[in-house]
């Protein structure tokens, strides 16, 4: 059963498919973005009330792969990648259903071989944060390269050496993504 963004809907039989639009903000049920990376599609999509940074999302995104790509890491050619934007209680459930953790997740991510999902749930990230303006940029953007980083390979629950590699990874990318 796959939960890939825009088929989220009919797969779980929680009503027919998407509101297609170009505005991030949410209407109606949901709205989303979608934009070619080369040979990959990716896709945005948000089924929150939050209002998020689509422009610098997108431009995050371009840099995340293409650093991880010049590290070596990025060697899934998916041919699409949806970063969906959950509420706080689905990231619950379904942190609950395939980790067995009872609390919401900030990031959880899902590869089914050419396709790929990375969920973020804003709330949980909003919660973290001590300066709701620019301090959720930066946790977003930490969020989305940690849940980019385990689509890449790097699980940092396997050992503290790959924890250690993962952290400094992480930092890396994240100083090069603000950067630019």
């Amino acid at each position: 059963r796959r939960y890939l963004g825009k088929r989220f809907r009919e797969v779980d039989g929680l009503g027919d498919g998407a509101a297609q639009g170009s505005s991030f903000r949410r209407t109606g049920e949901w709205s989303h973005s979608e934009k070619n990376f080369g040979a990959m599609k990716l896709e945005f999509v948000n089924r929150t009330q939050e209002v998020l940074p689509r422009r610098k999302l997108e431009r995050w995104m371009r840099k995340i792969i293409l650093l991880l790509s010049r590290r070596g890491l990025w060697r899934r050619p998916y041919r699409e990648l949806a970063i969906v934007f959950i509420p706080n209680r689905e990231s619950q459930q379904l942190n609950s259903r395939f980790r067995k953790k009872p609390r919401p997740a900030h990031v959880l991510s899902f590869d089914y071989g050419e396709s790929a999902e990375l969920l973020l749930a804003p709330g949980v990230i909003r919660r973290g944060v001590k300066h709701p303006g620019r301090d959720f940029d930066a946790a977003l953007l930490r969020f989305t390269i940690h849940g980019m980083l385990h689509l890449a390979g790097l699980h940092h629950e396997r050992s503290p050496k790959v924890a250690k590699t993962t952290l400094q990874v992480e930092e890396t990318l994240f100083s090069r993504v603000v950067r630019s």
